[in-house]
């Protein structure tokens, strides 16, 4: 419970921050940044940062995994560390001045505005995000638990087509 709480910390520190790279750097369009997952962009930040607004979801990610036992009997090991763990917190994005997460908790993918915070469009779906969407082409493209992969209109949040891939 005290590594959620942390992570939902972290969350927030990202929303906080995510939105200067938005404004002063490019775009951050899937999960960290690009396909390579490079976490690196060649934009360079204007300091010193500071809070622009602060963004607190309403309710913590719920992950698919409980952490696992403390001990291995079989193997006599203990103190064993969770190995799926991706999804104990939101996974955001930036794009065009807009800020995007889907949520494990409530099955929503939220659009947010980066300069003020303020929610623009929300868009339920069938079971939990677990993973960050990816923006392309003003379409954003999210994967659901219910086996559906959603593509909305970027600004408007409406539904363009779904797939069912179960």
């Amino acid at each position: 419970m005290k590594n959620l709480k942390l992570l939902n910390k972290l969350l927030i520190i990202v929303i906080i921050y995510l939105p200067l790279n938005i404004i002063i750097a490019g775009n951050w369009p899937t999960y960290q940044h690009d396909l390579r997952r490079s976490c690196i962009s060649s934009d360079i930040l204007k300091t010193p940062l500071y809070l622009q607004w602060k963004y607190q979801a309403a309710v913590a990610p719920k992950p698919a995994w409980a952490d696992p036992a403390k001990t291995d009997y079989w193997h006599r090991e203990t103190n064993l560390k969770p190995r799926v763990i991706y999804d104990k917190a939101y996974h955001v994005i930036g794009v065009d001045g807009k800020v995007y997460y889907g949520s494990s908790a409530d099955d929503k993918i939220y659009c947010l505005d980066a300069n003020t915070g303020q929610e623009i469009w929300s868009f339920f779906t069938g079971g939990p995000i677990r993973l960050a969407p990816t923006f392309s082409n003003g379409l954003l493209y999210t994967g659901s638990d219910d086996g559906v992969v959603y593509c909305n209109n970027a600004n408007t949040g409406e539904l363009v087509w779904k797939i069912n891939t179960a």
